[in-house]
């Protein structure tokens, strides 16, 4: 015989006594968190510490260690196997009458189960702002045409319903390389009812667009590829979208002199960004 311990060494010393045939499947299906009424399950001292720590019962766990005892990797293998309802629902047995709650689940299940209730949230609170302003959006036209003041809760709506409209419209402007008339809709109505729109968030979305219009008049610096590339760095600007100025000027200077061929082409660009450069 052998002592036991505690720690990943004792399990992998019980490991090396003799195995039972494990070669028919288990005839309990129940639920991993459910307590069961038999004797208490032959487990590691390992798992036992866990169990306790985790208040889950191993009575319900088929073990692969030596004459079926129970190991840290039972544990951890069957509650991983199970979906947040069948943990929910085991808590709910195994602590009768008791208030279950996030905090008896594992950190990841917690996440993942919160994750779950906040985009369920969201769904129902952007389908609840749609509704307001489809239903709000006279009254909010008609307080701005009389100069009078919009009321917050109001405003919010607007402000949200038209940003994220605007973030849907744009966010395949990479593969579109333009800026749709809706966007610009969008942005209008805001302006004319007062509000402004925080659209900074698309910043990343409008620079990876101008990147991809700017490799392509490096590629082949026609009028029409400059005349995009021309019109989308002036949409960002109209809509006080940032879209690094900076980086893009370096990129076009790079462009201007290694094609000197395509200069004149290249020339209603460079007035864009800034330059002034001669021939």
């Amino acid at each position: 015989s052998y002592k036991h311990s505690t720690g990943e060494y004792g399990e992998a010393m019980e490991m090396k006594a003799p195995r039972i045939d494990r070669s028919k499947p288990p005839a309990t299906n129940v639920v991993a968190l459910q307590r069961a009424d038999t004797g208490r399950r032959r487990s590691s001292p390992l798992a036992r510490k866990m169990a306790r720590e985790m208040g889950v019962s191993l009575d319900a766990i088929q073990g692969s260690g030596p004459q079926g005892r129970v190991m840290k990797a039972d544990l951890l293998g069957r509650c991983a196997r199970r979906s947040v309802a069948d943990l929910v629902r085991g808590l709910d047995e195994y602590f009768p009458g008791g208030l279950a709650s996030l905090s008896h689940l594992f950190l990841d299940e917690r996440r993942r189960v919160l994750a779950e209730v906040i985009r369920a949230t969201l769904e129902k609170l952007e389908a609840t702002y749609r509704r307001i302003w489809e239903e709000g959006r006279k009254l909010v036209h008609d307080l701005r045409e009389v100069d009078a003041p919009i009321p917050e809760a109001l405003a919010l709506v607007t402000r949200h319903v038209l940003e994220q409209q605007v973030t849907g419209f744009l966010e395949p402007l990479p593969e579109l390389g333009a800026i749709p008339e809706r966007v610009f809709a969008a942005v209008g109505e805001a302006r004319a009812l007062g509000l402004t729109l925080d659209l900074s968030p698309l910043r990343s979305v409008v620079h990876e667009a101008i990147g991809r219009v700017l490799d392509a008049v490096a590629e082949e610096p026609s009028g029409e590829r400059v005349r995009r590339a021309t019109a989308l760095i002036e949409g960002a600007r109209r809509l006080d979208i940032p879209y690094g100025h900076w980086a893009t000027q370096n990129r076009f200077f790079q462009l201007w002199r290694e094609r000197r061929d395509a200069r004149d082409t290249l020339r209603p660009l460079a007035t864009t960004l800034g330059f002034n450069l001669g021939a």
